[in-house]
């Protein structure tokens, strides 16, 4: 059996000796006795659904609103009041998509690759539910703004459109705008505003 050295200050600090104690070895514990993932990396159900409902409450409410009167736990599980920087509604709602994403892998049952993907997919899933919803509706509601998992501030509008590369001008469908009309479309299926006269 080959030997992996470890480090001193690891081995000797006094939440390593716990776990030791505790489960007679010095690897943490995990929800699942095989430990990392046995298999290789793959879409994870729990970060799409989350990626998904994140976004569409993300287009629904104000994501750049403070929330009043935060509070948290402290470690005897007494609630204190959040003295910290101000907390926002988008703010938090990233953090428990994370908080779902990560769990499934701090349990083994997925790589972090899986997760950062699958929060992705949950998202576009989310635009493109946005998008085709826009088309059903007669009301001119305005669009929908959100901020990405990568940070980009999308709207998406109801407004005539070119598709990328297919040559349909004037067909009514849901855009999604992120930046000038020269940079929208990237993709031979991307759509694109058109310019005003």
């Amino acid at each position: 059996m080959k030997a992996f050295p470890v480090n001193a200050q690891a081995l000797n600090c006094s939440a390593a000796a716990q776990v030791n104690a505790a489960h007679g070895r010095y690897l943490l514990p995990m929800a699942f006795p095989e430990g990392s993932p046995i298999h290789p990396a793959y879409g994870a159900g729990h970060a799409t659904v989350v990626g998904a409902c994140i976004a569409l409450l993300k287009a629904m409410f104000d994501e750049n609103q403070i929330m009043p009167n935060p509070e948290f736990v402290d470690d005897s599980r007494v609630r204190q009041p959040w003295r910290g920087a101000r907390l926002t509604v988008g703010g938090k709602r990233g953090k428990l998509a994370l908080n779902v994403a990560i769990g499934r892998d701090i349990a083994g049952a997925h790589w972090r690759s899986d997760a950062t993907a699958s929060l992705r997919r949950g998202e576009q899933i989310a635009i493109s539910l946005l998008r085709d919803h826009k088309l059903m509706l007669n009301e001119s509601l305005g669009g929908s703004n959100l901020t990405t998992l990568g940070g980009a501030q999308i709207t998406i509008l109801s407004t005539p459109v070119v598709r990328c590369g297919m040559g349909q001008a004037n067909r009514r469908t849901a855009v999604i705008a992120a930046g000038p009309p020269d940079q929208m479309c990237r993709g031979p299926f991307r759509m694109r505003r058109l310019r005003s006269p």
